[in-house]
């Protein structure tokens, strides 16, 4: 489901969040971020895919009806 790849990119946002002293002192901004932007991605990429089903199944559905 969608809600479980928002999950995974909330939990990398909260734990910079939780250990942001860590991540400023050794300069992992740009490590964290890419996580962040790739998780966003994958987010993305799901979303998109379940919006092209679902108007593939109302297609299919409304075209049926018809018949």
């Amino acid at each position: 489901m969608a809600s479980t790849k928002t999950d995974a990119r909330v939990t990398t946002i909260n734990e910079m969040l939780l250990a942001i002293r860590a991540v400023k002192l050794y300069a992992w901004e740009t490590l964290f971020a890419e996580r962040i932007e790739s998780k966003r991605q994958e987010e993305l990429v799901f979303i998109r895919w379940l919006g092209v089903n679902k108007a593939f199944i109302s297609t299919v559905i409304i075209s049926r009806l018809s018949l």
